[in-house]
């Protein structure tokens, strides 16, 4: 299931891949169903949906489809309720897109003003084929 353009939406990219200074403006949609879902009156973005939103910021970034393979490492330091940071920043420290079948990536989501940081998190995506 995709996020973007429905439970998410890219307002700025920045920075590229090969210097790793890639990093994106994500603006939440308060109003989508999950919220209403997770949780009614006051609502906590999910974190499998905070997976996903940096997942497919960076299948935006490489132009290729891309899945979860492994989370190896992912830390929520903090909830992130869309009524309180209704835009985060999620940053790529390092991205290693080398390979012929994965990517491998660390990346933080935080407050686009503010210095909260939401999750970290370290993680390989496999690409695609079909």
């Amino acid at each position: 299931m995709t996020l973007l353009d429905d439970f998410f939406y890219i307002t700025s990219q920045s920075g590229c891949i090969e210097d790793g200074t890639l990093s994106f403006n994500v603006a939440l949609n308060r109003n989508h169903a999950i919220y209403r879902a997770h949780f009614p009156g006051s609502p906590i973005t999910p974190g499998v949906c905070i997976i996903q939103v940096v997942i497919e910021c960076l299948q935006n970034a490489l132009g290729r489809k891309l899945y979860l393979k492994q989370a190896k490492n992912v830390k929520f330091l903090n909830t992130l309720n869309p009524c309180d940071a209704s835009e985060v920043n999620v940053s790529f420290l390092k991205v290693d897109a080398s390979s012929d079948d994965a990517c491998l990536a660390k990346a933080v989501v935080e407050k686009a003003v503010g210095d909260t940081v939401y999750a970290k998190m370290s993680f390989v995506c496999a690409y695609d084929i079909s």
